[in-house]
């Protein structure tokens, strides 16, 4: 059941973290197939072939899309259908103090090495206290932990003081309950526009026996099947 829009207004959408426009989306994969007839290909010196009379066409296309805008708002409403699972992002700092952030964009990037990837906004004083220390431990975020998910997403203030949690021996920091943490060292961390992709190497993971999933869609909270 999904949570009316007011539950989203006690922290803000552009403060409390929720990082909702990462580019997770892997369109051209190896097993996509580009062969046939009517593919551009190569020639012995480097350059393209375009078929006879489309040059006119692809002419009139890039026209298009070097005068097309998209609206922030827009863009938010699109990528905002896509359901998601909502994750804590968090590590212990150079202090010695938990510092977190709520991340939506996050997703397993490659099974050999295990790689995971989330993608931050540029502008998250927490990851700035994280990045520094080279790792961070992922939690996946369970359905009854919707109270959770906006204290670690609000801005400043002592986020950690009612939330149950513990570190590892590495520093990275898990949510008491989730669905399942990840530690991760940092591996690289990649230019995103106004977001940092960053790649995680998988040191060290806990998988709780059942539950079901917190969910973020449209601006609301849900949840999924157990």
């Amino acid at each position: 059941m999904l949570l009316p829009e007011k539950a989203l207004t006690l922290f803000g959408r552009d403060a409390f973290g929720f990082d909702v426009s990462g580019s997770d989306f892997d369109v051209f994969g190896p097993d996509f197939d580009v062969s046939g007839p009517d593919v551009m290909t190569p020639q012995g010196n480097g350059t393209v072939s375009i078929p006879a009379g489309e040059e006119t066409l692809m002419s009139r296309i890039a026209d298009l899309d070097s005068g097309r805008a998209i609206r922030e708002h827009e863009f938010r409403a699109a990528v905002g259908c896509y359901a998601s699972g909502l994750t804590v992002v968090a590590a212990l700092d150079e202090m010695g103090n938990p510092a977190g952030l709520t991340c939506q964009s996050f997703s397993s990037l490659s099974l050999e090495p295990p790689l995971i990837l989330v993608c931050i906004g540029r502008r998250s004083s927490s990851w700035a206290r994280i990045e520094p220390t080279g790792r961070f431990g992922v939690s996946i975020l369970a359905e009854e932990q919707q109270e959770i998910c906006a204290a670690i997403g609000r801005s400043g203030g002592d986020k950690f003081g009612s939330i149950d949690w513990h570190a590892s021996a590495d520093g990275a920091v898990h949510i008491e309950g989730a669905l399942a943490t990840i530690n991760c060292r940092i591996s690289t961390i990649h230019d995103g526009g106004d977001h940092l992709v960053v790649i995680g190497e998988v040191m060290g993971l806990t998988v709780r026996d059942a539950g079901a999933p917190l969910l973020y869609f449209r601006g609301n909270f849900g949840t999924g099947a157990s």
